[in-house]
């Protein structure tokens, strides 16, 4: 829903403008996807400290107001990213069903993500492969993680958390969700049969 390029020295002194197309600050550029089902914010939650927001719109056609902290942005029920921008760093947030893949990397001081890994390219250095990664890949059975195929380049999935800084890009999971375990009938029910009125 949205790239993005920010160099990690910005942060310290940010000047967030929209420019009718992204948000800049210094050499860097927040930008959301144009598309009549996203909608976009930015809201300064303190003197050096904001928020990007990149959103599903309510599919019911409703208007709601503007998000004005991180837990009004992570409590939306629709799809979203929210880059949340402070001195220290970037904290990347994906919402519940990561409709939208963000590849992230950060290299030479230079944080930078996309929805296409192809953006990246110049980045990172396409021929250093993650080697479980790419053996997955050639045998069919890939992991649902943040690892991609290429070294330093690592994807926010669903619920997760990404920091960005000058260490890397380190990603936190949610928490494992429950299973729901199938409801007993009572005996004497066809559960096929009940399953096929379903």
């Amino acid at each position: 829903m949205l790239k993005f390029t920010i160099r990690l020295s910005d942060l310290t002194d940010p000047a967030w403008s929209w420019d009718a197309r992204a948000w800049r600050s210094g050499g860097g550029w927040i930008e959301p996807l144009v598309n009549p089902s996203v909608e976009s914010f930015l809201v300064v939650t303190g003197e050096r400290s904001c928020l990007v927001i990149a959103r599903e719109r309510d599919l019911r056609g409703r208007l709601f107001p503007a998000p004005r902290t991180l837990a009004d942005a992570l409590a939306w029920p629709g799809d979203h990213v929210t880059v949340e921008l402070t001195p220290q760093g970037i904290a990347v947030h994906n919402g519940e069903f990561g409709t939208a893949p963000l590849y992230m990397t950060v290299a030479d001081g230079i944080a930078a993500g996309s929805w296409n890994v192809t953006d990246l390219l110049g980045r990172f250095e396409p021929a250093k492969l993650v080697d479980t990664a790419v053996t997955r890949a050639l045998l069919r059975t890939p992991v649902y993680s943040s690892t991609t195929l290429f070294d330093g380049v690592l994807r926010l999935t669903e619920r997760a958390t990404a920091h960005l800084d000058t260490r890397g890009v380190q990603v936190t999971y949610p928490d494992p969700a429950e299973h729901v375990l199938a409801a007993r009938e009572p005996g004497g029910t066809d559960l096929v049969a009940s399953f096929d009125e379903v």
